[in-house]
């Protein structure tokens, strides 16, 4: 079977062979219906971009660096799914770095492999802090922010808005564990001296005492088992990593405008473990 070309692309496509590469490279300046049409003709044909051999004629390899400062939750299948959608359909694919990378030699490992861009993951709590003072390559964060790179956090306003409302008028009260979901939480829901039984409970890693606490909402990621009685407030895990993938392509494409900061808004339960839908504020 003779392999398909850039050019049968094209034709299949209707566009020119530029715009198939430019397409399949993500492009900002390829309009979505365009890539669409060039990306579906790519699949019919069983085409893929040759990264290595158009990355070195553009500059580009294809390739973006996800760099995480921990497991939880960044490490999760549907956040990776999220990010490889929007990826994958440009063409491009990602080389992961875990905890416990030796960060003194993390310039010299990426710069090596000629990476487009960095995704920096974690609450930036640790060396993870100061990306920018000595890494050359454009750089994105997810879950923390540094001044002068793009961001994608939770919303902390829609995330306390949700809880405000499901406590119907009840102080919030939170108990968080070591890793919390939402470690802006600590900072957003002040102290109580409220009796526990008027009180609204948000747990974030840690478990409800249900001998004196029936009732508030578990802090979750997407498939972790509800409880009975309790509300759920799940991390947006594959939103987040949608929104990440976007943002990096804006960024590697050299896209003057971009938002600074993008904000994905978590998923509310009923105990019944039906989804609330909500509009979003202003």
């Amino acid at each position: 079977m003779t392999k398909s070309t850039m050019e049968d692309v094209a034709r299949a496509a209707g566009v020119n062979k530029a715009t198939v590469s430019r397409a399949l490279k993500g492009d900002s300046r390829i309009s979505s219906a365009t890539r669409e049409k060039v990306w579906n003709a790519a699949k019919e044909l069983g085409y893929r971009l040759d990264l290595t051999a158009s990355g070195l004629s553009g500059g580009r390899t294809g390739l973006v660096a996800i760099v995480l400062e921990k497991l939880k939750p960044w490490f999760n299948p549907l956040f990776f799914s999220g990010v490889n959608r929007v990826l994958a359909k440009a063409g491009m694919d990602f080389l992961l770095k875990m905890p416990g990378f030796n960060w003194d030699a993390l310039s010299g490992s990426l710069t090596s492999r000629r990476v487009d861009c960095i995704l920096f993951a974690g609450s930036g709590e640790g060396k993870i802090v100061s990306p920018a003072q000595f890494l050359q390559i454009p750089a994105v964060t997810v879950g923390f922010r540094i001044e002068g790179l793009p961001a994608v956090l939770v919303s902390e306003k829609e995330t306390i808005s949700r809880l405000r409302f499901i406590a119907s008028g009840r102080p919030l009260r939170l108990a968080s564990g070591l890793s919390p979901l939402f470690p802006f939480l600590s900072e957003s829901i002040a102290d109580t001296d409220a009796d526990t039984e008027d009180v609204f409970g948000v747990f974030d890693d840690c478990a409800p005492e249900t001998e004196t606490i029936h009732s508030g909402c578990l802090c979750v990621l997407p498939g972790d088992p509800g409880r009975e009685g309790f509300f759920s407030l799940e991390w947006p895990a594959f939103e987040m990593g949608v929104t990440v993938g976007r943002l990096l392509l804006k960024v590697i494409a050299g896209k003057e405008t971009y938002p600074t900061c993008c904000m994905p808004v978590p998923l509310l339960r009923d105990p019944s473990g039906e989804k609330l839908l909500f509009e979003k504020m202003n």
